[in-house]
């Protein structure tokens, strides 16, 4: 009897399918398991293993994605600096002169927005050229716990080192997915019957058993276990195919991302509180108001200073998951909706899975690059884009090593970055 139900539930999903094939050829584009990227045919027979609901959404609404900071978008773009702004405007010129999109966007939905799990580029030019699509939407109807799931497997088949990819997966970006793994087994509903949350809830079971029974050491080699495997089936291209070579790779991998030996010295929130304080470092003028009392010119406030309340000047946080590409999505996404401004000043720090000073220094280089490559892009003035007028990065690695301000100086060439003392 339970055989029969399942045939039937099979059946019906099965039509499901051939009716959302029909459904994306009117829209001229390929039904996943058709594709020849094999990151789609992936998403297709993980649908199928789970029984997913999924549907198709036609002409999206692009201002129906959900926020960037929220933990579904850290979850389902897990690519450090996955957002190539200089490719996204190829992409939209490419679109807006009338270029098809050819694999669909896949997003994972939950209380009424969609989060880009499959062609989050893509979909930032489509909105960008003013153009529609149809997207895929996986999830309406399951917990919050079981689109989490679902949502950082996505993350993990579309981040794939493929023959279709330049921007191949690097070591921070591998480990911080691996992590974003772990905690998903520990933190997993383990009450929950869900076929899509059963491997997690095996792992975290399995897990602290051992931990109880036989200590860390055998828990730890279980964990590992685990990575093996998971490199193997979601990263199948990222270690060496010459086995000793392999072991070596992995074991640094994992080293690194989860070594208790190099943990960061300050907590994560050193600077709350003190946003005002840490900016008036860099940028600070008193004048005396009209009751002869002595006023801060600079203030750090981004509640007042928003998007939202259309003001010159934008102030923002970039604090986690991925800062630059949150900051400079967040810039394009208020743009797009006619949020405009003139300048926006940035206070960001650094993912949290990066634990030694040269990391920290290396990602903060990487980020004036790319901030400097954002202001001095041409299309960005004729679109109307504001300009990156300030950087405090806040390093918490060492209490003597917590900030570094940048004012952005324009020039007749471009511009460049120099370091407020």
């Amino acid at each position: 009897m339970n055989e029969l139900k399942t045939k039937k539930k099979l059946t019906l999903i099965s039509n499901d399918l051939d009716k959302i094939r029909k459904q994306l050829l009117r829209q001229e584009l390929i039904y996943p398991a058709d594709s020849t990227d094999v990151r789609y045919q992936d998403f297709a027979n993980y649908v199928r293993e789970v029984s997913l609901p999924i549907e198709i959404i036609d002409n999206f609404d692009w201002s129906h994605l959900g926020d960037e900071d929220h933990e579904l978008s850290e979850i389902t773009q897990c690519r450090d600096g996955n957002v190539d702004q200089d490719k996204v405007a190829d992409y939209a010129a490419r679109f807006a002169a009338g270029e098809k999109l050819n694999n669909p966007i896949i997003a994972v939905y939950y209380e009424g927005k969609y989060y880009i799990a499959f062609g989050n580029q893509r979909g930032k030019a489509l909105r960008l050229s003013n153009k529609t699509t149809s997207i895929i939407c996986v999830g309406k109807g399951l917990s919050y716990d079981e689109i989490k799931t679902i949502g950082l497997r996505f993350a993990n088949i579309s981040n794939r080192k493929t023959k279709f990819d330049v921007d191949t997966d690097d070591r921070e970006e591998i480990l911080y997915q691996m992590q974003n793994e772990w905690t998903r087994v520990l933190d997993v509903d383990i009450s929950s019957g869900s076929l899509i949350s059963q491997p997690y809830v095996k792992a975290n079971k399995q897990y602290h058993a051992l931990l109880t029974s036989e200590g860390e050491a055998s828990a730890d080699n279980y964990k590992k276990q685990h990575f093996e495997k998971w490199f193997g089936e979601i990263k199948p291209d990222t270690l060496s195919a010459v086995e000793q070579t392999r072991k070596i790779q992995f074991g640094q991998y994992y080293s690194d991302a989860f070594s208790d030996s190099i943990k960061q010295r300050l907590t994560s929130g050193f600077h709350c509180g003190k946003e005002q304080e840490i900016y008036n470092v860099f940028w600070s003028n008193k004048e005396v108001d009209e009751d002869g009392l002595q006023s801060e010119m600079y203030v750090w406030d981004t509640k007042t200073y928003s998007f939202i309340n259309d003001t010159e000047t934008v102030q923002m946080d970039a604090r986690s998951g991925n800062p630059l590409q949150n900051t400079l999505s967040s810039i394009l996404r208020n743009s797009y909706a006619g949020k405009r401004c003139t300048t926006v000043e940035v206070m960001m720090r650094p993912p949290t899975n990066m634990r030694d000073i040269n990391s920290i220094n290396e990602w903060e280089v990487n980020c004036r690059q790319k901030f400097k490559e954002f202001n001095t892009n041409p299309r960005h003035s004729s679109w109307g884009l504001p300009e990156i007028g300030k950087l405090i990065f806040l390093k918490h690695t060492t209490s003597d090593h917590e900030t570094s301000g940048w004012e952005w100086k324009k020039t007749a060439s471009g511009g460049f970055w120099k370091e407020a003392s």
